[in-house]
This record gives structure tokens, C-alpha cells and sequence, in this order.
């Protein structure tokens, strides 16, 4: 929780509401970790546990959480715009 807040204050310095803007942040992450247990669990066994070399045609779970991430940007608007400016 820590880092979430150092990056909080990094990029939310300067703003009038910054408090404010840091407690939503910190609340969006705790809800963002909560998702991912529930995605965890829909991850193809194959993804999730691969058996050694045999992914090479998968995407990671790292990638499917990134692409899950980017396809709900509206539900992580929050986390999406700190990351890509």
C-alpha cells in the first residue's frame, strides 16, 4: 500500500484536491486487487499452471491481465491514465 501512495503523491503533487485524489487512488487499488483474485480464478489451467515449454503459443497471465486491464479502462480510468502519462 506503501508504493501505491508514494506514486500518489508523485503524480497527483501540485493538484488542489490532491488528498482527495490519493484516498480514491488507494480505494480503486484496493478493489483492482480484488478483481484480479476473481480473474485469477477464470484463467485457462494451461495459462494459469503452463507445464515447461509448452506456452510458447499462450499469452502469459501477465498479458492477459494487461489486456483485461486495458478492456475495462472505464472500470480503471484511474490506474489507466496514471500509467500511459
Amino acid at each position: 500500500m506503501a508504493e501505491v501512495e508514494i506514486l500518489a503523491d508523485h503524480f497527483y503533487k501540485g493538484l488542489q484536491n490532491k488528498d482527495g485524489k490519493k484516498e480514491e487512488l488507494i480505494c480503486k487499488w484496493n478493489k483492482f486487487k480484488y478483481n484480479l483474485l476473481d480473474l485469477q480464478k477464470e484463467l485457462p489451467q494451461e495459462i494459469a499452471r503452463p507445464k515447461a515449454g509448452d506456452n510458447l503459443g499462450h499469452k502469459t497471465p501477465t498479458e492477459l491481465t494487461l489486456e483485461h486491464l486495458m478492456q475495462m479502462s472505464s472500470t480503471y480510468q484511474t490506474f489507466v491514465h496514471v500509467w500511459l502519462s
